[in-house]
């Protein structure tokens, strides 16, 4: 028997983010009367029967998309059941749980479920409640013991999760909205990048200008400014905004600012005062430039040794020059003199 420990550690953390996504849904119900309670489970009920136009006009943005994203997976893993693909099967169910549910949806019903507006919560509650249900049914298969105890920890309907039906097959997906919580999730991705590059603290929050050139796209993104903020850490109490123009000060002064092309028509502009402290940029600039410098000499050494430039494959020394002109472009120029 080829017993792998790291699969083992893997599943083992796999089903250790079903009981903490559970654990949250529930946290999420904390307070609620038990007739309150049976009330949300007809709710969730309710919108697994919603048609495209009821989800794009009733959910906010990440409900709409996590619903679509649980329809398109349900239709994926029961094709693959059919045809007795059981890995792929297991494979769409965990990366949905795992990667849609568990990693963005739940971080981003946050920013309502701690909000202030009663009736959004009930809604992402009761959104929250119907994806875990349906995500439970699609891994029970797989994980029988800890899908059937989470199912019966949170409200529901019925004596025991193996006997539930089957997740709806062939539902309508609003495709618009999926698309939009994508752009979302590539602004977030691109700020986050932003962030690493330039070694911002996880606790600080930035502001930042996202400029949307589509006016629907432009509205939507508006609307879920909170949860942009919530994902990628953005000040909101700054400047911070989605706008269909840059920032004037990014036309007068560009190099105030990191700019990041997101996708046709869509930018994000951080201001560097809000993300850089001058004494760590200079040391982190100085640090890139003396690792490149290094990298340059080595390659220049190389390449000026005629036992390699003549015993070196053609193709290898073209390779190496042109990485080396790359890695001069990369060289930041030298500080002016004082």
């Amino acid at each position: 028997l080829n017993l792998n420990m790291d699969r083992l550690a893997s599943n083992r953390n796999f089903t250790n983010k079903i009981w903490n996504a559970g654990k949250f849904v529930l946290f999420s119900l904390s307070g609620m009367a038990d007739d309150d309670k049976l009330k949300l489970v007809e709710e969730a009920e309710a919108i697994g029967t919603m048609d495209e136009e009821a989800i794009r006009t009733t959910l906010p943005l990440p409900s709409a998309w996590i619903v679509g994203k649980l329809r398109s997976t349900t239709d994926h893993v029961t094709a693959a059941h059919d045809r007795f693909d059981f890995g792929e099967a297991g494979r769409a169910a965990y990366a949905f749980f795992y990667d849609d549910f568990a990693d963005w949806f739940i971080e981003a019903s946050k920013a309502r479920l701690y909000g202030d507006d009663e009736e959004e919560k009930r809604l992402t509650k009761a959104v929250s409640l119907h994806v875990l249900d349906q995500t439970l049914r699609l891994l029970h298969p797989f994980v029988p013991y800890v899908t059937e105890e989470v199912w019966r920890s949170t409200p529901h309907r019925g004596e025991t999760l193996m006997l539930q039906k089957w997740p709806t097959l062939n539902a309508p997906v609003d495709s618009t909205s999926i698309a939009q919580f994508e752009l979302l999730q590539s602004i977030v991705r691109s700020i986050r990048n932003a962030r690493q590059e330039y070694a911002v603290e996880p606790a600080r929050r930035v502001p930042a200008t996202i400029v949307v050139a589509d006016d629907a796209n432009r509205d939507a993104l508006a609307l879920e400014l909170a949860v942009v903020a919530s994902l990628a850490r953005l000040d909101l109490d700054s400047e911070t905004c989605v706008s269909s123009n840059p920032p004037a000060e990014a036309l007068t002064n560009p190099a105030s600012f990191v700019q990041q092309v997101v996708a046709d028509g869509v930018e994000v502009y951080l201001p560097l005062a809000g993300i850089v402290d001058p004494a760590k940029e200079t040391a982190r600039l100085e640090k890139q430039a003396a690792k490149l410098e290094k990298e340059i000499g080595g390659l220049a050494g190389r390449l000026s040794s005629p036992k390699f430039v003549e015993k070196a494959p053609e193709e290898v020394v073209r390779k190496s020059e042109a990485e080396l002109a790359e890695l001069r472009e990369r060289l930041p120029p030298p500080p002016p003199p004082p």
